[in-house]
């Protein structure tokens, strides 16, 4: 059901009457109240959890990290973690350090000079997510739905469209090489509007929050997205990164999307 808002509030002001803030609790009790069964069950998962153990737990759908921490490193407990949970999704560091390290990678896809900035920087995501999916295949962790971290914690040009064609091309690394998949991005509004400048790809946003609470990260799920895709998820964290399921398209994916 879709409610137009805007025809809605208009015909309560010609009544006379206007309940605004009630209908909003509503949609927010609403939102708890349909996505409770799943608002912990989504847990997420990388390097630094390596000596956690999470067998035998009420996690059975899991997101883990491919790498460690930055591009081009390995998570090398990524197979151990993936054994935690039945249905696996992954994620990857994105970054860009820059031309200097974008030349290693000229050649491929793209035949690039040394000076086409653009060129060299989606060479360069490509290859990255290139060596995350051999990575992730040489752990026995597979998976159709990838994510990619986009954080002002990795290193990053200055250039927001130097910075999308890295991310352009790590998604279509993924997208040539992994058969049927779904891609998304996770960040944050201030990250990912600073390292873009605002950019809407339209695909799945996974939203950063930094909350420690589902009533945080089920508001997140209300906000505007900074992708300009749909909202599938928002992390929150308790002793553990766990995940609040905005969509249930996104529950759905585990099982039309995931062969593990």
């Amino acid at each position: 059901m879709v409610i137009d808002f805007k025809e809605y509030y208009k015909s309560m002001k010609v009544r006379g009457v206007f309940f605004a803030l009630p209908i909003i609790v509503l949609l927010i009790l609403i939102l708890f109240s349909s996505n409770s069964a799943y608002s912990s069950n989504l847990v997420d998962v990388s390097w630094p959890n390596c000596k956690t153990n999470l067998i035998g737990t009420q996690y059975t759908y899991g997101i883990v990290g491919v790498t460690g921490g930055l591009d081009f490193k390995p998570n090398k407990c990524v197979g151990k973690e993936a054994g935690w949970m039945q249905y696996t999704a992954t994620y990857e560091n994105t970054g860009y350090p820059g031309r200097y390290y974008g030349i290693k990678y000229k050649n491929y896809p793209l035949n690039c000079t040394v000076n086409n900035y653009l060129c060299l920087a989606y060479n360069y995501g490509y290859n990255s997510s290139l060596y995350s999916i051999g990575y992730a295949s040489s752990q026995n962790v597979h998976s159709k739905y990838w994510w990619l971290d986009v954080e002002t914690d990795n290193s990053w040009t200055l250039n927001p469209l130097i910075n999308r064609q890295v991310i352009k091309g790590s998604y279509y690394a993924i997208k040539n090489n992994v058969p049927f998949a779904v891609i998304g991005i996770y960040s944050d509004p201030p990250q990912w509007n600073y390292l873009t400048k605002n950019w809407q790809p339209k695909i799945d946003e996974w939203a950063g929050t930094g909350a420690s609470n589902t009533y945080s990260a089920a508001v997140a799920c209300l906000e505007p997205s900074f992708t300009g895709g749909p909202i599938l998820i928002s992390q929150y964290t308790i002793n553990i990164d766990q995940n609040y399921i905005c969509s249930s398209n996104y529950y759905k994916m585990f099982f039309v999307n995931n062969y593990l």
